[in-house]
């Protein structure tokens, strides 16, 4: 009989941020183990996803696997085909921010970037990158 895996300790300094998806609330966490065990599950479903290239690459396609990846530790039941048939153009900018949001929670402080502006915001080469 295979040994089911069971998803990994989530690191208790990346608490979950909630998103509402129709009448779906889930439990989204970006945490190293997490993700590893999205991607392994993912692809058990049958789908060829690059977890780390889809980070980088945020876009209509990516957004709603990056939704699954992020909540299948919570909710291990979570598919991809409901997330994205509960992506609307109601609720794409919301679900995109917190993507956004829980990806930036995710990272330790030292990591995150430092965007300082200097008040001028047509003066964009004076900004740090």
């Amino acid at each position: 009989m295979a040994k089911k895996r069971q998803a990994a300790a989530v690191d208790p300094t990346s608490p979950p941020l909630t998103i509402q998806l129709g009448d779906q609330e889930l439990k989204l966490t970006f945490d190293y183990a997490a993700l590893a065990f999205a991607e392994e599950k993912l692809r058990q479903q049958g789908h060829n996803v690059n977890l780390l290239q889809a980070l980088g690459d945020l876009n209509m396609n990516t957004l709603p696997i990056l939704i699954t990846a992020a909540a299948l530790h919570y909710q291990p039941d979570t598919k991809l085909e409901d997330i994205r048939s509960k992506v609307t153009m109601g609720n794409l900018l919301a679900a995109r921010d917190v993507v956004l949001i829980a990806w930036l929670a995710a990272m330790p402080e030292s990591d995150r970037p430092k965007i300082e502006p200097d008040g001028d915001p047509a003066n964009a080469e004076n900004q740090n990158p």
